[in-house]
Formats: structure tokens, C-alpha cells, sequence
């Protein structure tokens, strides 16, 4: 399975949990795994991170193959995508101009057309209003959404530390 993973996913690890001072291993199992054909992203988060933090640099430093190239099957799922959030009519016009212009539509039409799963710490509120959210996208169009955790469960990430290794992680 493919995981496309959002933005948030990237930076709530980066400021919180997984912080590169804390669990650098963390970030060369995303890279690895990404070697691995199983986690991607899409140009448009990579253009969201641009700052100049480590996190910039680090999404700086990563292969083209991160980043997922859009396809035929991509635009269409992406106009699918735009034809569903227009037909809704509970959103704002803000929220649909918002949507369209964002990496959210992007990562969304990615996993339908990838047929990967998304990822990310948004959760779904069908009656939002001012902000079209992608768990609501995806399940209208086909695509499936996931937390962080559950990606982490499914590819088998752990953390050990033995007395040996001095508080060292060991990603097994």
C-alpha cells in the first residue's frame, strides 16, 4: 500500500513528537520508507514547507521520488474533487476558493488516483462550513484518510532504547 502523507503530518512530528534533536531516526525511516515505494507526498506540501527551518531542509534534501508527479488519472480525480466541493452547498465561497487553490485538494485527488491512503491529523466534520475538510473529500470521492499512527502501525514502526544505547533510538 501507498501512503500519501499531508503537511501536518510533517510538522506536528517535526515540532512535537518527533522532533530531529529527539528522534532523528524517525526522519531516515520516512526517507527509507519512501526508498521503499511505500510513503509519498505531493509537490504542493513540499511547496507549503518552504520556510527555513530543519524541516525545510530536510524536505529540501528529499529525492524527486518523494514527491508524487500528477498523472491523467490525478487531474481527473482533482476535477472530481473540485465538481463535488462546488455541488456542496454548504460551503462558503472562501472555503471553496481555499480548497481549490490548496495541497489538501491535491493530496486528496492523489490518493484516489494512486489508490493510497491519506494521511493525516485532520479529522473529518461533515458540517463544516468555512473550510472543506479532507477526510469529507476523500470519502466523497472514493479515497480513504488515516491517522499518522495508523500509517505507523501498518508499516511496522517502533521505537527501542536498551541500556546500552544510552537513550539511543532504535527503529525496528
Amino acid at each position: 500500500m501507498k501512503y500519501i502523507v499531508d503537511t501536518n503530518v510533517l510538522v506536528e512530528a517535526h515540532r512535537f513528537y518527533y522532533a530531529h534533536d529527539i528522534a532523528p531516526s524517525f526522519w531516515d525511516w520516512l526517507t527509507h520508507m519512501n526508498d521503499a515505494g511505500s510513503i509519498y507526498s505531493v509537490p504542493a506540501v513540499k511547496n507549503e514547507l518552504g520556510g527555513g527551518d530543519w524541516l525545510a531542509d530536510w524536505v529540501r534534501r528529499r529525492k524527486s521520488s518523494f514527491w508524487i508527479t500528477e498523472t491523467a488519472a490525478t487531474v481527473t480525480a482533482i476535477r472530481d474533487c473540485v465538481a463535488w466541493a462546488d455541488s456542496e452547498s454548504q460551503f462558503t465561497d472562501a472555503a471553496l476558493a481555499e480548497f481549490e487553490a490548496s495541497a489538501d485538494l491535491r493530496l486528496v485527488a492523489e490518493a484516489r488516483a494512486s489508490q493510497a491512503l491519506l494521511v493525516t491529523r485532520e479529522v473529518s466534520d461533515p458540517r463544516s462550513k468555512k473550510r472543506v475538510k479532507m477526510p469529507n473529500a476523500a470519502q466523497a470521492v472514493g479515497a480513504s484518510c488515516a491517522s499518522p499512527f495508523t500509517m505507523f502501525r501498518q508499516l511496522g514502526l517502533t521505537f527501542r532504547t536498551s541500556p546500552e544505547s544510552s537513550g539511543q533510538l532504535d527503529l525496528g
